[in-house]
């Protein structure tokens, strides 16, 4: 959930640069138990956004009630969700798991952010049995349990928290800006309850997971309306001879990638790592090969430069190098090639005294 800017009027349009104030993220389970949120909080750097920043307000409150939700804050240059800081608050949260569940898999869903998918989270995250599933793309509006209900109830219980801080802020004149993040912690704690946390799973028919229900919320958001038995059973029987079709000609590995934006998955982390891993042997291989081009590249050069040296001409100023079906007659002192332009020259013997000489001059310098 993100607090913006109060002058944003449609879903659509974006905010005002520098009216984000902070990103809210929260994890809950079916039972209805809130295990952490975790406030992603701007902190810029230039001068304008430190005098424009809203400062946070910690609570003093200490949460001894075994079950009571946990409360972390964070920083970001803009306020939203990075790699590092996720990376950062996945390691927080299988702490948390592991201290309370030991032995026990947990499965978290998400969207499709990138850096919920980020490899190396995803990895780390794996090894400790939490599996990250990434929900379909433009599906989390009504598959995610805390968009459904939670964050509805947030909405609405903290507007209208803001309702009375404006009302006493006219009246008396005071400062509100520490009391907001106060009137946020309050209203997140009438939301995030058992009721209304399972509500929000029983909404989206993850928990009772009920397909019925989430192929009718994909109906209904998808835009498309109810069929016949009958053509759902022609359309069943399409989709399931194409899955076999791309199943034997081993190409469903492809369906985890994005270069079919047309497709539409659950991105597993099993997947998610084997495909990392592929994609880094593939490309060591293809650093192996080019780099054995490159080795194969030299050798041919540095051949046809020792080449080009032993078939020169004798005599130093001449640059004529000698061809491989050329006949080229040889010198007797030193056994190198003689063009055909200076042997017919009739003080050939002058010639190939003087280059013989400094051939050898040259060969005893180096």
């Amino acid at each position: 959930m993100k607090v913006m800017a109060r002058t944003k009027t449609n879903n659509n349009d974006m905010s005002l640069k520098y009216t984000n104030i902070a990103t809210l993220l929260t994890f809950v389970s079916p039972n209805g138990k809130c295990f952490a949120s975790f406030y992603i909080l701007k902190a810029g750097n230039s001068e304008q956004e430190l005098q424009s920043k809203l400062t946070p307000y910690y609570p003093n409150k200490c949460y001894y009630v075994r079950g009571s939700s946990r409360r972390f804050f964070c920083f970001t240059k803009k306020g939203y969700v990075v790699k590092d800081v996720f990376n950062d608050i996945m390691k927080k949260f299988v702490e948390i798991w592991t201290s309370e569940n030991a032995g026990m898999h947990c499965y978290v869903f998400g969207d499709q952010l990138e850096a919920h998918k980020d490899f190396e989270t995803v990895k780390m995250c794996y090894e400790k049995n939490v599996f990250m599933w990434s929900l379909p793309a433009n599906t989390s509006h009504f598959l995610q349990p805390l968009d459904n209900l939670c964050f509805a109830v947030l909405k609405s219980k903290f507007k209208s928290k803001l309702y009375e801080l404006n009302l006493r802020h006219y009246l008396t004149n005071s400062n509100i800006r520490q009391e907001l993040f106060a009137a946020m912690y309050e209203a997140e704690e009438e939301s995030m309850i058992p009721s209304v946390i399972k509500s929000s799973f029983k909404n989206t028919g993850i928990y009772p997971f009920d397909p019925e229900k989430i192929r009718k919320l994909t109906n209904d958001n998808c835009g498309k309306l109810i069929v016949s038995k009958v053509d759902m059973v022609n359309e069943l029987s399409q989709c399931l001879t194409n899955l076999i079709h791309d199943v034997s000609n081993n190409s469903n590995a492809n369906y985890v990638t994005r270069d079919n934006p047309k497709i539409e998955f659950l991105n597993s982390p099993q997947k998610i790592i084997e495909l990392k891993e592929k994609k880094n042997q593939t490309k060591k291989e293809k650093d192996q090969i080019r780099h054995e081009k490159k080795r194969k590249r030299e050798e041919e050069v540095m051949k046809k430069i020792e080449r080009r040296i032993r078939n020169k001409c004798i005599f130093i100023e001449c640059t004529v190098v000698k061809q491989e079906k050329s006949t080229w007659e040889k010198c007797s002192r030193c056994n190198r090639f003689i063009c055909p332009k200076h042997s017919k020259q009739k003080i050939l013997g002058i010639f190939a005294i003087l280059g013989c000489i400094a051939r050898r001059s040259a060969s005893s310098s180096t």
